[in-house]
């Protein structure tokens, strides 16, 4: 079959007709076309129109504006929140400094409070070692001024020597005197003085050297001191004064015994701590490592306990019971 054609003798333009493009720039939209001819040979320029503000653009710039406000104020912000923060800082510093400075004075406080207890013990130890001398001086003033207020007149004499004041027949007390019964047996074989005639029984007392003692002096003659006794003498007037645990008190006042104390606790404290820094030096693994050593302080009450241990073993000469 022949593929050869041959195009027609005429032309057929009404079949090539073809519509034209209309946009919204061309200003005759609504006009038809008069002829083929011309909407065939009419020819248009396809360019694009200038860009006009629109609506986008307008958002885009207002965006922008608003994004450049906000950094802005972040901006200023972060700068007010930095200079916060360092502040904040410096006063960190100051209230740390500070804080140092007041640990410090607080613990010279501390010592000095120490310190000012250690004296006020002291001071309360003297204070009470005095008013224990202050009574024992008035209860021998009141024996005294009793003692004064049943003395006799006195009797003057030449010779001052060995004089002193008498006293009532219920006050004297007289040692190493026999029985009554004995004294009376004795009386009437001794020869008396004629100084001694006609006076009465009663008032003279004879002991066995063949001393008399009488209450009542010679008429007009000083007494010797000898012939008188005021009280009884030796330790048995001050052993009514105290007991035994006022004894022990007066031999060991408190002072020593503060002082004692102070001095045994600040050395077992030290040893004890020496004795564990060693402990850790020489014994590296834990679990092979002696126990720690703990220091109990000594009380008063263990101290006297101790004291009284000691002067009883001595006492009795014997080790044994320490």
């Amino acid at each position: 079959m022949s593929t050869q054609r041959t195009p027609p003798n005429t032309l057929n333009l009404s079949a090539n007709k073809t519509r034209i493009q209309l946009h919204g720039s061309d200003p005759h939209l609504n006009i038809h076309m008069e002829s083929d001819n011309e909407c065939s040979t009419l020819t248009r320029r396809q360019k694009r129109k200038i860009p006009e503000p629109s609506e986008e653009s307008s958002l885009m710039q207002e965006l922008r504006r608003m994004f450049n406000d906000f950094n802005k104020q972040q901006n200023q912000k972060i700068e007010t929140l930095i200079t916060s923060i360092n502040e904040i800082k410096q006063q960190n510093v100051e209230i740390r400094e500070s804080i140092s400075f007041l640990s410090a004075k607080y613990d010279d406080v501390l010592k000095e409070l120490e310190h000012i207890k250690e004296e006020n013990s002291l001071k309360t130890c003297l204070i009470n070692s005095l008013e224990q001398k202050i009574e024992l001086l008035e209860q021998l003033l009141e024996i005294s001024a009793e003692s004064s207020s049943d003395e006799g007149e006195f009797v003057a004499s030449d010779n001052e020597h060995g004089y002193i004041p008498l006293v009532e027949e219920g006050r004297l007390e007289i040692l190493d005197v026999e029985p009554e019964s004995e004294v009376e047996n004795e009386i009437d074989s001794y020869d008396f003085d004629a100084s001694f005639e006609g006076e009465s029984l009663e008032n003279i007392l004879i002991v066995k050297d063949g001393m008399r003692w009488q209450s009542e002096p010679l008429p007009r003659t000083q007494t010797s001191s000898r012939n008188i006794i005021h009280q009884r003498g030796g330790a048995g007037l001050f052993s009514k004064l105290y007991n035994q645990m006022e004894i022990f008190k007066n031999i060991l006042s408190n002072e020593m015994r503060d002082l004692i104390l102070r001095e045994t606790n600040r050395k077992g404290t030290k040893i004890t701590e020496a004795y564990n820094n060693k402990r850790v030096e020489n014994y590296s693994d834990i679990n092979k490592r002696p126990k720690q050593k703990i220091f109990k302080p000594f009380t008063k009450q263990e101290l006297d306990a101790f004291f009284v241990i000691l002067i009883f073993s001595g006492v009795h000469r014997s080790n044994k019971g320490i």
